[in-house]
């Protein structure tokens, strides 16, 4: 007797062990957290075929394809495949668009699949968690967790905000709740943890019956002229600080995403560095362009961080009284504060020294976005006599 109960927990455990384990390899399988729709990836070029953009899209019924409106805004060449599926299909035109929402529906002939089953519910309840898909490396379809804030007031219309540890750069695709669409996000922003804007379900059923005309892509452009989604501008206006990330974020999102970073070097003890931050990083305009077009890193000159950089190890340097990485932008010239400006590819592009009041940093902030240093001849001196923020 002894024997078979040991065998049985043994078996028992075995059991539980397959179960755990099952359960474990499941978190990043499409099937086991969504199993209703298939999704697919969209991929949007325009009249000569260059690539605007991609994302990620559901079907509703065979044949047409749900996604973010400003996917394929200003496309005339809509693909669409299914992840592990070679197959091809292209879009003939779109049935229905909400713009101001940032939906869509794509007639996709030939596409079948299984169909998304819709939210019932008049919303998803505060600290519910969601799931919700983005690109990830590689081009494939990734699923991320968030959990569910409440309704924010954006642009005059009530989004559902949710925050996730899973992610760091969504502004688009379809969201889920117990396996059901719910929403789609329509914009988002990095903050150390991923904040998403998510349209409701009741968008998506508006849409559905009211028209059944297939129209081509070439109307896009006189009915539907906005390229991208306008709750990200809004969302971005509602944040009243720069978002300052790790240097290590910075870089990573730099590189995938193609923004150059700006560097504020500064000392906690410096009053001028105190009066950058208080009288200049404060200002709307400023945090404004900041936001939408660097990723920010405030490096403390005299931290004990490490900090990885173009493959070597930067740490505080005992002999220098400062952080190795702040000494070597600042060629050891450690005078705060100092502002550094990286491109894409995290290189150097140069080192702006000392206090910038608003209308300087507004200069400098344009002439590495406009890349005006490319220009033959044109100094920062030259165009800073020639900057009219009107023009800008």
């Amino acid at each position: 007797m002894g024997l078979i109960r040991q065998k049985n927990s043994y078996f028992f455990f075995l059991r539980v062990l397959l179960i755990v384990v099952i359960y474990l390899f499941s978190g990043n399988s499409l099937s086991a957290q969504i199993p209703n729709p298939d999704l697919v990836m969209i991929e949007s070029r325009d009249a000569k075929g260059t690539f605007i953009t991609r994302g990620i899209g559901v079907i509703q019924k065979n044949g047409y394809v749900i996604c973010n409106y400003h996917i394929v805004a200003g496309g005339r060449k809509i693909s669409i495949t299914k992840p592990g599926n070679s197959q091809v299909y292209i879009s003939d035109g779109y049935m229905n668009v909400l713009e101001i929402k940032d939906l869509v529906i794509l007639s996709v002939p030939g596409l079948e699949g299984n169909l998304a089953t819709f939210f019932k519910g008049f919303e998803i309840p505060v600290n519910a968690q969601i799931t919700f898909a983005q690109i990830a490396p590689g081009n494939t379809i990734a699923l991320r967790k968030a959990i569910v804030k409440g309704p924010k007031e954006i642009n005059e219309m009530t989004l559902l905000e949710a925050v996730s540890k899973e992610s760091e750069d969504c502004i688009s695709g379809p969201v889920f709740y117990n396996g059901d669409l719910a929403g789609f996000v329509t914009a988002g922003y990095y903050d150390g943890s991923q904040y998403i804007y998510v349209s409701s379900i009741r968008s998506i059923l508006s849409m559905l019956g009211s028209s059944f005309i297939i129209k081509t892509f070439d109307s896009f452009d006189d009915e539907f002229p906005i390229y991208k989604s306008k709750f990200q501008t809004s969302v971005l206006d509602m944040i009243h600080h720069v978002i300052w990330l790790s240097f290590e974020d910075a870089v990573r999102l730099a590189k995938k995403n193609d923004k150059k970073i700006l560097v504020d070097i500064c000392a906690k003890w410096n009053g001028w560095c105190n009066m950058l931050n208080d009288q200049v990083y404060s200002q709307k305009g400023i945090i404004k362009y900041i936001n939408e077009n660097y990723y920010a890193v405030k490096l403390d000159a005299e931290s004990k961080d490490s900090i990885w950089y173009q493959g070597r190890l930067f740490t505080w340097s005992p002999q220098d009284r400062c952080h190795q990485l702040a000494y070597s932008l600042l060629e050891g010239k450690m005078n705060y504060p100092a502002t550094a400006f990286l491109n894409e590819e995290i290189n150097l592009l140069t080192v702006v020294p000392g206090f910038m009041d608003v209308q300087k940093m507004k200069v400098a902030l344009h002439f590495f976005i406009e890349e005006a240093y490319r220009k033959p001849g044109m100094t920062f001196e030259i165009y800073q006599s020639q900057f009219r923020e009107e023009d800008h």
